[in-house]
């Protein structure tokens, strides 16, 4: 299957998969906040975050390990064979540790002080239980099964893979909704949310046997040797997810614990509605991953460069007019989602959305150089944004309220994904003997700083809403089709190909 190929049915499936995640995000705050209230709503996101936080003790190892078993998978045969059952013994090590530390916060009494309520002795009970109970789950799920599934993507089955994550998280989120609609509480929800993923992964473990049974038994093989090499090696990535973590679900505990959860239901929606348009890039950039990397260890530095403007155009293209063209209709969307429960901040809105355009530019520079497991790369910029988002949101939070995030999170998205990532991209690619263009690049970065500037006449009243969206919008045209004649043309050529196999319009 041809590069092109491979882009565009990853690039379809990716836009499902974007378009079942907003249409459960449309859907799950309404109805939750409806039947459960809005500070439960709260409890809610804050155990979710919780549960997010503990599970990125294995989540270092499982992308290491994915881009072990992508070397190995075309490469040598047994050391993928001996890196797949070492890793699953793992995986089962990892899972237990969660499970572990979930009962030490149980048992001590702590869940209270970590999700930042103040609640009966029941209902402590309850959110304790359902923090077991989704851990519990996730080490066969989520520890285990997310090392299999990463075998999927160096076998070319990218198309299958996010499939199984998207029925995995549709039929999840249905059983919760359908849990609050008919009067279940939030344990009722984990337990009922739990017993359909388990359901789901039946059939995963069953397709993952269809297609890779010449591996089978895929736990024997292994020995705790490479297990614990490997995950050694993986510490720092391992620190790194952690550290990302706490600039999201360890800031919202942080934001619970002082402002209490009722902020949590602000902070969460606001956030959700603008990483709606991150999610969105992965439809660009996720499918071009494994082609990167592949450039990389082939020393093909020209194509890699290609490949990187060519993820940063058009993820670019599809974020900064989004984000622009939303302007006049996004707080009349935001109120009727909340059912008008929520209020809307222009000011935390603003700064949240352009933190996404930051993102976006660097996004391209982060995934390759987190698939060529770029460790140091991974840590700094995490230690870095981990640092200045704690840091900016605890001196000024009680001050200016939740404005103090917002400024925080786009002063981490300033030095990370667009100084930091750019740096080490270059310096990799001058490592391959090639370089960028640094027009391209520059061209490529005022994009983002016409959507700063229109956000920021509209944070400020000097304009309205919908002039900044036409302003915003014709400005973004003219400069995509300026940074259009600085991609290569062996680029465009397969970019209007690609196109023409998505949208025939009628060519012979």
């Amino acid at each position: 299957m041809t590069v092109e190929k491979r882009a565009l049915n990853g690039t379809i499936v990716s836009t499902f998969s974007f378009l079942v995640g907003l249409g459960q995000t449309i859907v799950i705050v309404p109805i939750l906040i409806s039947f459960w209230g809005v500070d439960n709503y709260g409890l809610w996101i804050g155990l979710s975050a919780l549960t997010s936080l503990l599970q990125t003790i294995d989540n270092g190892h499982q992308n290491y390990i994915g881009n072990e078993l992508t070397k190995f998978y075309v490469s040598d045969t047994h050391k993928l064979k001996v890196t797949l059952a070492s890793s699953i013994w793992m995986a089962g090590l990892l899972g237990l540790a969660q499970i572990l530390i979930s009962l030490g916060i149980v048992i001590f009494g702590i869940t209270e002080k970590l999700i930042g309520y103040d609640s009966p002795f029941k209902e402590d009970q309850e959110v304790g239980l359902s923090l077991i109970i989704l851990t519990i789950t996730w080490l066969i799920t989520g520890s285990i099964g997310g090392i299999l599934s990463r075998l999927y993507l160096p076998a070319g089955l990218f198309v299958r893979f996010t499939l199984w994550g998207i029925f995995t998280r549709l039929f999840n989120i249905t059983s919760i909704l359908l849990t609050a609609t008919f009067g279940g509480g939030i344990l009722l929800a984990s337990v009922i949310g739990s017993v359909v993923t388990f359901s789901i992964y039946i059939l995963f473990f069953l397709d993952f046997y269809k297609i890779f049974y010449r591996f089978y038994p895929f736990w024997v093989g292994g020995n705790f040797k490479t297990a614990f090499t490997n995950v050694s090696k993986s510490f720092l990535l391992t620190g790194a997810g952690f550290l990302n973590q706490l600039q999201n679900n360890g800031l919202t505990l942080f934001v619970s614990s002082i402002a209490g959860v009722s902020s949590i239901a602000l902070l969460s929606t606001m956030r959700t509605l603008a990483n709606t348009f991150l999610a969105a890039t992965n439809i660009v950039t996720v499918p071009l991953a494994p082609e990167m990397t592949r450039y990389h260890i082939q020393g093909e530095h020209k194509k890699l460069v290609d490949m990187i403007s060519t993820a940063r155009w058009s993820g670019g293209l599809l974020i900064n007019m989004s984000l622009v063209i939303t302007l006049p209709f996004i707080e009349i969307v935001y109120l009727h989602w909340t059912r008008g429960q929520i209020s809307f901040s222009w000011s935390l809105y603003l700064m949240l959305a352009w933190s996404i355009s930051l993102k976006n530019f660097g996004n391209p520079q982060i995934i390759y150089l987190m698939g060529i497991n770029h460790i140091k790369f991974q840590t700094t910029i995490a230690v870095v944004q981990t640092t200045v988002v704690l840091a900016i949101t605890s001196l000024f939070l009680a001050k200016y309220g939740l404005i103090a995030v917002g400024i925080a999170i786009v002063c981490s998205e300033v030095i990370g994904s667009v100084i930091l990532s750019t740096i080490y991209t270059i310096t990799e690619v001058k490592s391959l003997g090639g370089s960028f263009n640094f027009s391209n690049v520059i061209l490529a970065f005022s994009s983002v700083v016409v959507v700063g500037l229109i956000y920021l006449s509209v944070g400020f009243y000097w304009i309205s809403p919908l002039v900044g969206s036409i302003v915003g919008a014709i400005i973004l045209i003219g400069l995509y089709c300026w940074q259009w004649q600085y991609l290569s043309i062996d680029v465009r050529h397969r970019l209007v190909n690609l196109i023409y196999k998505f949208i025939p319009l009628g060519r012979k």
